[in-house]
């Protein structure tokens, strides 16, 4: 093998371990804030109604968020994303409370 021919070769397996060495592996968060998922694609966001109330001295919001959508297909689970320090207290659906189920780090 020439000189030329196992520089190359060296230079090629260089690289070919650095790019694996910055492979980024994903959290079950990532891939379910990432992802559209069964629980997302049925359904069509139109609007969202929040109703918030600031109160700087206990540095606290609390408020709702009224979610408005067209439904495309049937579905059962709708997946909403909310990230921390944010807490779901409650779910409805036309007035009457639905069972809530929380997956990864908040949940």
């Amino acid at each position: 093998m020439t000189t030329a021919k196992m520089i190359a070769f060296f230079v090629l397996l260089f690289f070919s371990q650095l790019s694996t060495a910055q492979t980024r592996w994903f959290t079950k968060d990532d891939m379910l804030r990432g992802s559209i998922t069964p629980q997302r694609d049925w359904w069509d966001l139109t609007f969202y109604h929040l109703k918030i109330k600031v109160n700087p001295a206990q540095k606290s919001i609390s408020g709702s968020n009224e979610i408005c959508y067209y439904v495309l297909i049937s579905g059962k689970i709708l997946q909403i994303d909310l990230q921390a320090p944010l807490l779901l207290e409650r779910a409805e659906q036309d007035g009457q409370a639905v069972e809530v189920s929380k997956i990864g780090r908040n949940g």
